[in-house]
């Protein structure tokens, strides 16, 4: 038990640690594992790359 106190103690220590950029990163990428934002799904690397590519061709 006592262990799992430290842990937890040395993890908030290194979570203070962040800029607020860092912070607000790892806070979207809570809300996104939590379902609270929904994201893009794609069903392969393949089809990710060629909607990147045609977004960067209308640029």
């Amino acid at each position: 038990m006592d262990k799992t106190v430290n842990i937890r103690v040395d993890q908030e220590i290194i979570q203070k640690q962040y800029n607020a950029e860092t912070e607000a990163a790892l806070q979207e990428t809570e809300d996104i594992i939590n379902g609270k934002i929904q994201t893009e799904k794609y069903d392969s690397a393949r089809e990710l790359f060629d909607i990147l590519d045609s977004e960067l061709s209308k640029e």
